[in-house]
C-alpha cells in the first residue's frame, strides 16, 4: 500500500513511514527518561546537602525540600 502525503513528494511504502513514526517515538521516550534520571538525581543530591552548602548556593532547606519532594516528572 502506497500512500503520498504531499504531490511533489516520492510516494513511500506505509511501512516506512510507520517506521519512521516508531523511531521518533522511542527517540522521544529515551529522550524523556534521560532528563526524568537526571531530575530525580539531582533532588537527591540536592536533598542531601546540609544547609550551609544550600546557603552556599543561594538556596534555603525549605526550598531544597520543597524542590526534593516533587516528583521526577515534573519541572
Amino acid at each position: 500500500m502506497l500512500i503520498a502525503m504531499n504531490p511533489t513528494l516520492i510516494a513511500l511504502p506505509l511501512g516506512n513511514i510507520a517506521l519512521r513514526c516508531l523511531q521518533t517515538l522511542v527517540r522521544a521516550s529515551s529522550e524523556a527518561v534521560t532528563i526524568w534520571r537526571h531530575r530525580a538525581l539531582s533532588r537527591r543530591h540536592l536533598a542531601a546537602l546540609a544547609d550551609w552548602q544550600l546557603t552556599d548556593i543561594g538556596r534555603s532547606p525549605a526550598d531544597a525540600l520543597a524542590e526534593a519532594a516533587k516528583p521526577f516528572w515534573q519541572a
